[in-house]
């Protein structure tokens, strides 16, 4: 065997080594993320819930709460109808907020609107073990949210443990403890105020009532500490079981990636500890006593960052551009959770390893089309197309023509929703009554093909091209 044959082979089973190690890193330091699964219109999540990922999908009219684990399908849990209407003189709308622990998930459905009650709101709230069955821990009726001025409070809900805290009817912040045998099965605090955002750590719950934050021992019934909130600031905060407490402060939400601050609090050291970082959306999560982040990446680019108390700092995924990051993000003290728009209308769930210090590569945000089809010929009402979308794409596809300055449609639009491949498949596209005569007299119509496709970032991307239609 010559020199040069000898190295290729020691370079073959150096890179195969390499491959197998990265196989077997899995979640391990530095490993890239994990895709867990899919899922569409998703809405809250993906929540770390042990062994799974919970999360939330939500259509104007429909929602689930789901849980998955890698290399299984998603296990539904709860799933309903959700009434939304907005005329000219009414806004009536349901939605879902979700919360979850490696123990235990809960959910609440809250409404608000003119077009039921009055005008009044409802709220409910259901829990159990992340593998379900899900119960019914608290309901509140139109009369007493309305009467107590809770209203969406009543929408709040956080998860520790086997713990539940969210607001009751009368706007106290009420915590259940459903581990069996608890010291404190529940307590109610009276929050003076009504609240806006909470978050439960372990014995201690914080509150967010008018300009303060309320860190409150909810075992020992004795407030912990009170951490200020000057001016009109938007303001993220959580909490981890030692009462410890991460604020991320944002001084004009309406622009991408605001000036802003992080900072943290416990309750031996009550007192702003700034960490010169500024969170690009408007959640912080603290576990472990890292605290998760999203931050500016270069241009117009995201991403999901860990910073300790101390202040070291760690990228552990990128998220892309401006846009592609899809419901929330999660943290624990090994991994972190996240989701990326995909170019099927849906969102990848993903795992990552923390610490996990990786490059952060270019993310692709185009979902691109190709129309291979030149010419093609009406068979059973309808026309035949070659489309190709290498990484997949969901949308829209319609055939017009041009008559005078104005375009026609030939059919109606047809939803086109493709896996990601580099082989053309075909897409059938009906044509209405009208066309199909104006194509029998004329014998063939030139026609423009439109499909307009909605790339990661959210934006909408139009791929056109002319074609023939023949008769026969």
């Amino acid at each position: 065997m010559g020199r040069g044959q000898a190295f290729r082979r020691q370079l073959r089973v150096s890179l195969a080594a390499l491959a197998l190690a990265a196989l077997g890193a899995g979640d391990a330091y530095g490993a890239a993320p994990v895709r867990v699964g899919t899922a569409q219109s998703l809405d809250q999540g993906p929540l770390l819930a042990g062994d799974a990922f919970a999360y939330a999908q939500a259509s104007p009219t429909r929602f689930s709460v789901r849980v998955v684990r890698r290399g299984a399908r998603p296990s539904v849990l709860a799933r309903g109808r959700l009434f939304n209407l907005e005329t000219e003189f009414t806004l009536t709308e349901e939605f879902v907020t979700l919360a979850a622990s490696a123990q235990r998930l809960a959910f609440t459905r809250f409404f608000s609107g003119s077009a039921k009650a009055e005008g009044k709101s409802d709220s409910a709230l259901d829990s159990g073990p992340v593998s379900g069955p899900l119960t019914r821990v608290a309901a509140c009726d139109s009369r007493a949210l309305t009467e107590t001025g809770v209203e969406t409070a009543s929408s709040l809900v956080d998860v520790s443990g086997a713990a539940v805290a969210y607001v009751d009817c009368q706007g106290r912040v009420t915590v259940r403890d459903f581990a069996p045998g608890a010291a404190v099965p529940s307590r109610t605090i009276p929050a003076g105020a009504n609240v806006d955002d909470l978050s439960l750590g372990g014995r201690y719950v914080a509150f967010r009532a008018e300009r303060s934050i309320r860190v409150f021992d909810w075992v020992a019934n004795a407030q912990a500490y009170t951490v200020p909130l000057p001016g009109a600031d938007s303001t993220a905060f959580d909490l981890q079981p030692d009462g410890t407490l991460a604020v991320g402060r944002a001084r004009d939400v309406a622009v991408s990636c605001p000036a802003g601050s992080l900072a943290w609090y416990s309750r031996a050291q009550p007192f702003a500890h700034q960490l010169g970082l500024a969170p690009c959306s408007a959640q912080v999560v603290i576990a472990a006593g890292r605290i998760a982040l999203v931050t500016r990446a270069g241009s117009n680019r995201r991403a999901l960052t860990t910073v300790t108390l101390a202040g070291a700092r760690t990228n552990v995924a990128s998220l892309g551009a401006d846009g592609m990051q899809a419901g929330e993000f999660d943290l624990d003290a090994s991994r972190a959770s996240f989701a990326l728009r995909n170019c099927l209308a849906g969102a990848d769930l993903l795992r990552a390893a923390v610490p996990g210090s990786v490059p952060l590569p270019f993310v692709t945000t185009t979902c691109p089309v190709s129309i291979r089809s030149r010419e093609t010929t009406l068979r059973q009402r309808a026309v035949r197309v070659r489309v190709v979308c290498r990484r997949g794409c969901a949308g829209r596809a319609r055939l017009v023509r041009r008559a005078g300055t104005r375009l026609v449609g030939l059919g109606p639009a047809k939803a086109v929703k493709l896996g990601a491949s580099r082989r053309s498949r075909r897409v059938r596209l009906p044509l209405s009554r009208a066309a199909r005569r104006l194509l029998a007299r004329k014998g063939t119509l030139r026609a423009q093909l439109r499909i307009a496709v909605t790339d990661r970032n959210g934006r909408e991307r139009l791929a056109r091209r002319t074609l023939i239609l023949s008769a026969r």
